[in-house]
């Protein structure tokens, strides 16, 4: 009877590291891979013969919108370093499994175990993806995750770089929704234009995808990604960074407010929307 009220794991999927790994292959090709974490918040109660399932893969249509390209049935992504781990392991503390990597000269590639023939999770220069996630175990699974892969064609050994260039983070909304995101050039030079905006609509604003930026008082779009302990094991906190698609620059937030830099210096931000002394670019285009 107690065993039948006790409460199972509760798992969830997360990005791990959004800048990902760089390592090399066996010719010595530099090779960057990303991964996912997953976490079970009740580490008390193992979650039993654990996999992470790709469901799903989203391609952007012309108007905007995603459209599920799926293959035939769901795929058991890699665990990290699967020659060392199990296929189905018991997960207590947090467990780190491949999501994809990109090869130097080569395309940005899923890592499922098995690769059937109609599989299409690959992103080349200039495309993006979005991809849905559950993590499976016997006794219980967590919510799906819906994570975003684009990529602007670039390469650099550099990890702040690099970033610049593939984004992997996790979304919110419905799958099939009109994308609602700048890409492809995710460092560069844009043609300026010059007015009055509405302060409400452009000030920044947690978790917000196009603000004003406090640095280069361009109105961009905003990367997002979450920062974790790397510390076994690795958990998440309530910290977020946005990094500007214009300057590179970033803002640290805390609980849902900016905390660096000073709120000081974003009321001086706010100051130059009212003036209108900013810069917008024209146009954007969708990854």
């Amino acid at each position: 009877m107690v065993r039948s009220w006790w409460p199972g794991p509760k798992l969830r999927v997360l990005p791990h590291n959004p800048l990902g790994e760089l390592t090399t292959l066996a010719d010595g090709t530099p090779v960057r891979y990303y991964h996912l974490t997953v976490t079970n918040d009740r580490k008390w109660s193992t979650a039993h013969n654990v996999r992470v399932l790709l469901t799903n893969i989203f391609q952007p249509a012309a108007d905007g919108s995603w459209v599920d390209r799926s293959f035939g049935g769901p795929l058991q992504l890699t665990w990290q370093s699967p020659e060392l781990h199990e296929q189905y392991p018991s997960i207590g503390p947090d467990y780190v499994s491949d999501l994809g990597c990109i090869v130097k000269g080569r395309q940005f590639g899923l890592t499922p175990y098995v690769i059937p023939n109609d599989f299409n999770g690959f992103v080349g220069p200039n495309q993006s993806i979005r991809v849905k996630v559950v993590a499976v175990a016997d006794n219980g699974k967590s919510e799906p995750a819906l994570i975003e892969i684009a990529w602007n064609g670039n390469w650099s050994d550099e990890a702040e770089e690099m970033g610049y260039h593939l984004i992997v983070e996790k979304v919110t909304g419905q799958p099939g929704a009109r994308a609602n995101r700048p890409s492809s050039g995710l460092r560069r030079s844009f043609p300026i234009w010059r007015g009055t905006i509405d302060q409400d609509h452009y000030s920044p604003e947690f978790e917000k995808r196009q603000f004003c930026c406090i640095h280069c008082n361009v109105f961009a779009y905003q990367y997002w990604f979450g920062l974790y302990i790397h510390y076994p094991p690795e958990t998440s906190t309530q910290f977020k960074v946005s990094r500007c698609s214009h300057c590179g620059k970033r803002t640290y937030w805390y609980d849902g407010r900016m905390i660096i830099p000073t709120q000081a210096l974003s009321e001086r931000a706010k100051e130059a929307i009212e003036k209108g002394d900013y810069i917008q670019p024209h146009s954007t285009t969708t990854v």
